[in-house]
């Protein structure tokens, strides 16, 4: 029996063909990707509306509570995803000004972190860090109302907040101490 060039050709292709199927192809590996966020992670992550608390200067209380000398403690709302969020965005409002709004922020020269902040049901705890700057006597109930209010989201708590800089209570160093 004779075989022909062409028999042999396609012998050749079909054992090519029958290897290639044989012999694994690179391994892709699987993917690291994280899986997509669901629409719970989504709404977690979106901003809330959260207050800052600023300062109406020489206002007499006529726009918030009175503060400091003769002023009034004025909120604002901002975008953030929590009370700590909100707070750091307070401390690192660097403008004297608030925008356009005129109000005033007595820490705007005061270089100070969030480090923790721990709510219960009863007390705030804030612990700060960095470098406390005061423009003058009367920016230091106006500091103290800033943090406290902008910790309790309201003027009106009764809520007790201590708040420390430096593992260094707030009073002692808005009295010099």
């Amino acid at each position: 029996m004779k075989l022909s060039g062409s028999f042999f050709i396609g012998i050749s292709i079909l054992f090519l063909a029958a290897g290639c199927q044989l012999i694994p192809g690179p391994v892709k590996p699987e993917s690291t990707r994280p899986p997509a966020p669901t629409k719970a992670d989504l709404k977690q992550a979106e901003p809330s509306t959260y207050r800052i608390f600023l300062i109406a200067l020489e206002d007499s209380g006529r726009s918030g509570p009175a503060v400091g000398c003769g002023d009034s403690l004025v909120s604002v709302d901002i975008p953030a995803t929590d009370v700590k969020t909100a707070l750091q965005s307070l401390l690192e409002t660097h403008d004297r000004l608030y925008g356009q709004s005129g109000l005033y922020n007595a820490l705007y020269q005061s270089d100070l972190r969030v480090n923790r902040i721990i709510r219960d049901n009863d007390t705030i705890s804030a612990n700060l860090s960095g470098q406390l700057v005061l423009g003058g006597t009367c920016d230091a109930p106006r500091v103290k109302a800033q943090l406290e209010a902008t910790l309790r989201q309201s003027t009106e708590s009764r809520i007790p907040v201590t708040i420390r800089i430096n593992r260094n209570p707030l009073e002692d160093l808005l009295s010099g101490r």
